[in-house]
């Protein structure tokens, strides 16, 4: 009874942010199996930096994508704030008008 480990045995180590940002085109993807013999998380050093890049660029549209989709949204709620700072604005005054009222009228009562 003896068992030996087995290379799919090794240990699991999770996608790092490259991994996880990398671009899923069939270029890419030729790129990450050819470098799958260069390191432990088949790149060579060359390829980090490109990596990098296309994570950057990619993390950058996808901020635009962001930003143009929630645009309309921003809007109504700014405008959603500004009607609700302004209601504010009323039911404040309106309640330092009556607690100016009651403050005068016990100072004339005494």
């Amino acid at each position: 009874g003896h068992v030996e480990e087995t290379p799919e045995a090794g240990p699991l180590t999770p996608p790092t942010m490259q991994d996880h940002f990398a671009d899923p085109s069939p270029a890419s993807s030729a790129t990450g199996s050819a470098g799958s013999a260069a390191g432990p998380q088949g790149r060579s050093g060359g390829d980090g930096a490109a990596a990098g890049r296309q994570a950057q660029e990619r993390a950058s549209e996808v901020g635009r994508e962001l930003g143009e989709r929630l645009g309309p949204v921003v809007a109504v709620a700014e405008d959603v704030a500004a009607k609700a700072l302004a209601a504010s604005a009323k039911g404040l005054d309106l309640l330092a008008r009556k607690l100016g009222e009651r403050r005068r009228g016990r100072g004339s009562d005494g």
